[in-house]
C-alpha cells in the first residue's frame, strides 16, 4: 500500500509539473501568434504615437487574457505538486481542474461545430499540432484529477 501511495504521489507531482508546462506553452503560443500577424516590415509606415498606444493596449489585453487562461492552470499545477509532496490538501484545485477540462470540452465542441458549418468554417483555423497539444494538456489535467483522488483514497486507507 505504501508503494502504491508513493507512486500516486509521484504521478501527482509529475502531472502538476505538466500542467504548469502547458501553461507556459499557452503564453509562448499566444506571443507567437500575436507577432506572426504583425510583421515588422510595416513599422516605418506606422504613425508611432497612435500605433504605440494601440500596441500597449493590445499587450495589456493579451496579458489579461493570458492571466485568465494560465492563472487557474498554474494554481492547479502548484497545488497538485504541493499535495503530492504531502504539504497541502485542498479540494479547490481538483474542482477547478474538473471545470477547466469541462470548459475545454465545450470549447472544442463549439469549434468543431463552427468548423463543420459552411458559413462559419472560414472563421475557425485548424492547426493539427495545436490540437494535439491541447488534447495532451487536457489528458494531463484528467490524469492529475485521477491521481489526486487516488492519493487521497490511499492516504485515508493508510490512516484508518
Amino acid at each position: 500500500m505504501k508503494k502504491a501511495l508513493l507512486k500516486s504521489e509521484d504521478n501527482l507531482v509529475s502531472n502538476g509539473r505538466g500542467v504548469i508546462a502547458f501553461s507556459v506553452w499557452t503564453v509562448i503560443k499566444s506571443f507567437m501568434l500575436m507577432f506572426q500577424n504583425n510583421p515588422t516590415s510595416k513599422v516605418e509606415s506606422l504613425n508611432l504615437p497612435h500605433s504605440l498606444l494601440e500596441w500597449i493596449v493590445c499587450m495589456l489585453v493579451l496579458l489579461l487574457i493570458m492571466a485568465v487562461l494560465t492563472g487557474p492552470r498554474l494554481y492547479i499545477g502548484i497545488s497538485a505538486i504541493s499535495e503530492g509532496k504531502g504539504s497541502r490538501k485542498r479540494r479547490g484545485y481538483i474542482i477547478l481542474a474538473t471545470l477547466v477540462v469541462l470548459l475545454n470540452l465545450v470549447i472544442f465542441a463549439v469549434l468543431l461545430w463552427l468548423r463543420g458549418r459552411p458559413e462559419t468554417s472560414q472563421l475557425v483555423e485548424f492547426d493539427p499540432v495545436a490540437m494535439v497539444i491541447e488534447v495532451t494538456s487536457m489528458s494531463a489535467l484528467v490524469e492529475l484529477i485521477l491521481s489526486a483522488r487516488r492519493v487521497r483514497r490511499l492516504r485515508r486507507a493508510e490512516e484508518g
